[in-house]
């Protein structure tokens, strides 16, 4: 009985240590299956996470042959599939490196450090034949446990947008480097935000920004001077509500407070998104903007004297005249003239005229207020504008006489040029004005007209312009006007005085002009002379003077054939100083065919005072045509022996104050002796003018004078009254 239960047992436990090693296995096989069945799984998702990603995935063993890959990876190397792409690529040689060498430096960095990031390379696209840019990152994977490397895998992502962009980038970097200035986007958000894309290397160095930190606008528009930031913020506002080009100049302040001047131009680009990109340059245009300062100046300043001229004190009338208009109150204009400005341009040059002129501009404009304008016109010519003198027409006439009495005492003081001391007297007319006058050259020419009169007065003094007394005055500006049109009509004519010998003989004449006026009659020179002299006609007179004479003095000589006439001509020193006039005789004489040796040209001894130098070597460029020379109004002047003999002068003529003072002053008689025995010492030739009386011409002869010329034989007369005078051999003698 004992014996079953012991064998049962025995059976049982043989049983169950059969059976252990079995439900083992079957538990070792269960769960080498879950693991299995979870790696799988893992797998799965790890392809189908990779299978999902945007950027290219790869895996490859370390010998380079590709193991998986992911479908982002293969549209960019250009595959439809997978397993096509596994089977033709052998080597980690994805879609082909453009450059050779590109997979060596790939596995060396990767076998240096175990990693590789940011490799970016060009390859060619299958698809298309052409290339792109992609950028790779690697690491080597190892064994957990044992550290063994087992593969590498990383991504790979599409970057030729970005490489193209970058490309085009530093293109436009360079450009920009070689263009003067920057190039510049500023975008502004549908909130109004304002931020800046790009800024080149140029905009960054003009505006001292930072060659690489982001820059925000407000960084560069504190640089803008003060009185510009408003406009430059309107300006752009302006642009972006009408979508138009922004363009502007403002002004650039710098860390040391200096100023530039810069010049902005961009076009808007409205995006979809309700944002506005600028597409713009700036420059630096200082220089240009220094020279439209300069030409401004030039074109609205006076050169000598830095006076506003002509056209920018009309300016200024103008708007005095509105003003004045609207506040009912008066102004007034000076119109000033030096008195004997000529003289001294004539007698110590222009060099001290001009410093003449720059003093009475500076003592003018200490005179005025700050709100009066003073301008030069020309010449010797000021005018001053006074602005808001008095409520009333009394009130401004007393404030405007106060001024113009101040002016006449500071003339009384000498001037100091230079080692001269010259004395000067202002004439001065006064217009005063409420703003209803019709334009501004109307106010101006009343003033000159009101000058005029205190010329005639006596001059140093001022007259206040009267309508009532203009006549006069006015008629000048008439005749002035038609003078240009009488020269260019050929109205002017030449009357001609004889010169004759001892012996009463005609043997030369002098040319002298007249105008026939078709309603004033035979006006003399000293009618229209001076207008030609203001008014810058001067020059064209005395050529056409000239000209005239010279083709009379060629009839002339056909008609009298051996018998040989001198003709005296007067040339100003504008016309001698002329690099030209040399040239324009030379012509004039050939055209006329005439002998140049019987041609006299007359200057006056205070040219003598101005530039001697070049007049002595322009008149011997003429003396080499054989032109002869002659001084008039000798003994007036200040020219010494020495600069007397250094000029080529043929003759000299006595001035006709001397002679007419012969009867009457023992000074003008000594003078006359010393003129004479000067010229013989000098072996040049003398001429007596204004002779008119029997004892004059006693007189001058007894003292070895031989030729003469006055009332006392002629009056001037016509052309063809004159060669009707010497075809009759007529004997002009008064002196027995």
């Amino acid at each position: 009985m004992n014996a079953v239960p012991a064998l049962l047992g025995d059976t049982l436990w043989l049983a169950a240590a059969m059976l252990l090693p079995v439900g083992g296995c079957a538990w070792l096989a269960w769960w080498y299956r879950a693991l299995y069945r979870d790696a799988r799984a893992g797998a799965l998702l790890y392809r189908n996470s990779i299978a999902g990603l945007s950027e290219g995935f790869f895996r490859c063993t370390l010998d380079g042959r590709m193991i998986s890959t992911n479908p982002a990876l293969l549209d960019i190397v250009g595959y439809d599939d997978e397993a096509t792409f596994l089977d033709s690529i052998k080597d980690c040689d994805v879609g082909r490196y453009v450059d050779p060498n590109r997979r060596k430096d790939f596995r060396i960095l990767l076998g240096h450090n175990g990693l590789v990031t940011n490799f970016v390379s060009e390859i060619y696209d299958r698809h298309t034949g052409g290339r792109k840019w992609i950028c790779e990152n690697a690491r080597l994977v190892s064994d957990p446990r044992s550290g063994r490397p087992l593969y590498y895998e990383g991504s790979m992502a599409d970057v030729t947008e970005a490489v193209h962009k970058r490309q085009a980038e530093e293109r436009l970097e360079k450009l920009a480097d070689n263009l003067p200035g920057g190039l510049f986007q500023l975008c502004c958000d549908s909130d109004g935000k304002f931020t800046s894309p790009y800024l080149s290397h140029g905009f960054r160095k003009l505006f001292s920004l930072n060659p690489h930190e982001e820059i925000r606008p407000n960084e560069y528009l504190c640089r803008i001077h003060p009185d510009h930031l408003q406009p430059y913020l309107e300006s752009l506002a302006e642009s972006r509500a009408n979508r138009t080009v922004w363009k502007i100049d403002f002004r650039l302040v710098d860390e040391d407070g200096s100023e530039r001047w810069i010049a902005v131009v961009a076009t808007p680009e409205a995006h979809e998104d309700g944002s506005l990109i600028w597409h713009g340059h700036v420059q630096d245009i200082s220089d240009r903007k220094a020279a439209e300062a300069k030409i401004s100046h030039l074109a609205y300043y006076d050169a000598l004297t830095n006076l506003p001229n002509r056209t920018l004190f009309q300016r200024h009338l103008e708007k005095t005249l509105a003003s004045t208009a609207r506040s009912r109150g008066r102004g007034a204009v000076l119109f000033l003239d030096i008195d004997n400005f000529k003289l001294l341009n004539d007698t110590h040059g222009h060099d001290k005229g001009d410093e003449l002129l720059k003093e009475v501009a500076n003592r003018l404009t200490s005179i005025v207020r700050c709100s009066d304008t003073v301008s030069r016109f020309g010449g010797d010519e000021f005018v001053i504008l006074l602005d808001q003198i008095g409520a009333t027409d009394d009130e401004a006439i007393q404030n405007a006489s106060f001024v113009a009495n101040k002016i006449i005492a500071d003339f009384a003081r000498s001037f100091d040029l230079a080692n001269v001391r010259q004395s000067s007297s202002p004439s001065i007319g006064i217009v005063v004005f409420d703003g209803s006058e019709p334009d501004p050259q109307s106010i101006i020419k009343c003033a000159d007209i009101a000058m005029y009169e205190a010329k005639k007065d006596g001059r140093n003094g001022y007259v206040v312009f009267d309508p009532g007394k203009s006549t006069r005055v006015s008629n000048l500006y008439t005749l002035q006007s038609h003078l240009s049109q009488a020269i260019r009509n050929d109205e002017l004519e030449i009357h001609y005085q004889p010169q004759v010998d001892e012996r009463g003989n005609i043997i030369a004449a002098e040319a002298l002009v007249r105008w026939r006026h078709p309603e004033l009659g035979l006006l003399m020179p000293g009618d229209f002379v001076p207008l030609a002299e203001q008014s810058g006609l001067i020059h064209e007179l005395n050529e056409h003077v000239l000209c005239r004479s010279v083709q009379q003095l060629g009839q002339w000589q056909n008609i009298l054939g051996d018998k040989k006439l001198q003709l005296s001509v007067n040339v100003s020193a504008q016309q001698l100083i002329s690099i030209v006039f040399a040239e324009t005789i030379r012509c004039c004489t050939e055209k006329y065919d005439v002998d140049p040796s019987q041609l006299t040209l007359e200057i006056t001894e205070h040219m003598i005072a101005r530039d001697a130098d070049l007049l002595a070597e322009r008149m011997r460029q003429i003396k080499k045509l054989g032109i002869r020379f002659s001084l008039d109004d000798f003994g007036t002047g200040y020219s010494s022996l020495s600069r007397l003999n250094e000029l080529p002068v043929d003759e000299v003529k006595i001035d006709g104050s001397f002679v007419t003072g012969i009867e009457e002053s023992k000074s003008a008689r000594s003078l006359i002796e010393a003129i004479l025995g000067m010229a013989r010492a000098l072996g040049l030739d003398t001429v007596a003018e204004h002779v008119n009386t029997d004892e004059q011409e006693r007189f001058l002869l007894a003292r070895g004078c031989r030729r003469f010329q006055g009332y006392a034989y002629s009056p001037p007369i016509t052309a063809d009254e004159f060669i009707a005078l010497v075809g009759d051999d007529q004997m002009l003698r008064l002196a027995g």
